[in-house]
């Protein structure tokens, strides 16, 4: 099932399968254990303390592709997005704040029990400092921002 909506998310977003990398990724510590691979592209592949992930260069746009088991059902979610750097968080400048209206697929209402694609992309600023990085994207219910569909962090490398 996971290959079948990755493969879709492909062909539908017009992404060469040679752009696309599946990185590690940890678990946040709230939310439920929902996510079942993350696709980020294009990518320069970097081991990062024993972890695949990429580099993220200044100036681009990545695109984040998260497979998501849903644990409920809703017909209305947000997402968050921060970088953190040292113990500050900073919010992310990405597109897609709701996912029901911009990059979920398939589209609003979640079913429990289903998997969905959720697709960000980000614009990472010129002026950006350089070096690693802890991203952390969580999509949460709108209506109770305790119900959380799913929590990731990424590590990356910011040139």
């Amino acid at each position: 099932m996971y290959f079948i909506l990755v493969l879709l998310a492909f062909l539908f977003g017009g992404i060469k399968s040679s752009e696309v990398h599946q990185v590690h990724y940890l678990l946040c510590n709230e939310g439920p254990n929902t996510v079942t691979g993350v696709a980020i592209s294009p990518c320069e592949p970097i081991d990062i303390d024993g972890f695949s992930s990429c580099i993220f260069r200044r100036g681009t746009r990545i695109r984040v592709q998260a497979t998501v088991f849903a644990p409920f059902s809703s017909s209305s979610l947000v997402t968050e997005a921060v970088t953190h750097a040292g113990r500050e968080e900073f919010p992310l400048p990405f597109t897609g704040s709701n996912p029901c209206v911009e990059n979920m697929m398939p589209a609003c209402p979640m079913k429990a029990g289903l998997y969905y694609i959720f697709t960000y992309y980000i614009d990472v600023p010129r002026f950006y400092p350089s070096g690693r990085t802890t991203i952390t994207f969580t999509v949460r219910d709108a209506r109770n921002k305790e119900r959380i569909v799913g929590c990731v962090k990424l590590h990356v490398l910011v040139r």
